[in-house]
């Protein structure tokens, strides 16, 4: 209450009506005070209403009331941690997460301008809370970090799902670092000279590939049956090679499958394989053999790829536009072009 009226004080007659903001925490500070706040919350609120010079308002209240408004010069930053927005932004983790919420929230705006869509909106409205970015980035962590991350996509995803639009592939790929890069059971060490058929033609053609079991697609709390088994991938000079196991089983009702393949490098290229019309469509051109196994080569020069760019790449199943498998499971397998030497360097492996 003195520090209410020491700003009073120091005003005098320059603002006819001055302003003070009282913002305050809604749960976190109150455990510290006696009686969890309750006796503070009270004095406060009897001062202010037994002092004839000041009024409890809301601001479009005083909006309303006020004659000379005035004009803000400076804006001080609103966060309560350290008097700055760091913990909210910066971080990469933070940052890929705002740009996944802006762009829900862009689409949903355009596509439902007129907020018919009770359950879309909601689903922005709870994945724009601030509490998510609080855990997103170095400065704090949990047990449940891998959680409120799939939580926090889901909602996201959600905007897409209730307007019935497929959900963008990056909203799959989880937003902490560590859990972004699916790990390989084993890298590639020599180059590949594969043929392109959709078979295993001898024992040696994938040899020295590198490896990523399939392990099913779901989330944290479910994991899906496998159908995708197996990625064996790898590459020469000029080319990325891709090979997937399927689960035999699979093979003979897989008529309505699409396999995506998405390649993120300087640019993102998307290659669909129907199974239906063993036909590829996409933006670069590729080799595919589809038989027992589905086998494709995609040149490096077509994918603008020199030596020592790194390639995300993962592979999604779908069975009528419903995605049924993915691999790696989440997130996305690192591949670094290689140079002409990579052999001579990985000779003694």
């Amino acid at each position: 209450m003195n520090r209410l009226r020491n700003i009073r004080a120091s005003i005098g007659n320059k603002i006819m009506a001055p302003l003070v903001t009282i913002a305050m925490d809604g749960e976190n500070a109150w455990e510290t005070y006696k009686n969890d706040g309750k006796d503070f919350l009270s004095y406060l609120y009897e001062g202010i209403l037994g002092d004839p010079g000041i009024v409890p308002i809301t601001i479009s209240e005083y909006l309303k009331l006020a004659n000379d408004i005035g004009n803000l010069h400076h804006i001080h930053p609103g966060s309560w941690i350290a008097h700055n927005f760091s913990i909210w932004i910066g971080n990469i983790e933070d940052n890929t997460a705002w740009t996944q919420l802006a762009r829900a929230r862009e689409f949903l705006e355009s596509a439902d301008p007129d907020h018919t869509n009770r359950m879309a909106w909601e689903s922005i409205y709870i994945a724009e809370g601030s509490d998510w970015f609080w855990w997103y980035g170095d400065q704090n962590s949990s047990d449940s970090d891998e959680i409120f991350d799939l939580l926090f996509r889901e909602n996201c995803s959600n905007v897409y799902r209730y307007l019935g639009v497929e959900v963008p592939e990056t909203l799959s790929i989880p937003i902490i670092m560590e859990d972004r890069e699916a790990r390989p059971a084993r890298e590639p060490i020599n180059f590949l000279h594969p043929i392109i058929d959709g078979r295993v033609t001898n024992y040696f053609e994938w040899i020295g590939s590198g490896y990523l079991e399939g392990k099913g697609y779901g989330t944290a709390m479910h994991q899906a049956v496998s159908i995708v088994k197996d990625l064996y991938y790898g590459f020469n000079e000029s080319s990325l090679f891709l090979r997937i196991d399927l689960d035999k089983s699979f093979m003979s009702e897989a008529k309505n499958a699409v396999f995506e393949v998405t390649i993120i490098g300087k640019d993102e290229h998307r290659i669909e394989y129907n199974v239906r019309e063993r036909s590829v469509k996409g933006d670069v051109p590729v080799e595919k053999g589809f038989e027992e196994i589905l086998e494709l080569a995609v040149p490096f020069d077509v994918l603008g790829a020199s030596p020592g760019d790194k390639l995300h790449v993962w592979i999604s199943l779908k069975v009528d536009d419903m995605l049924i498998d993915r691999i790696p499971q989440r997130g996305y397998l690192a591949v670094t072009v290689p140079s002409e030497t990579f052999e001579s360097e990985n000779w003694y492996v």
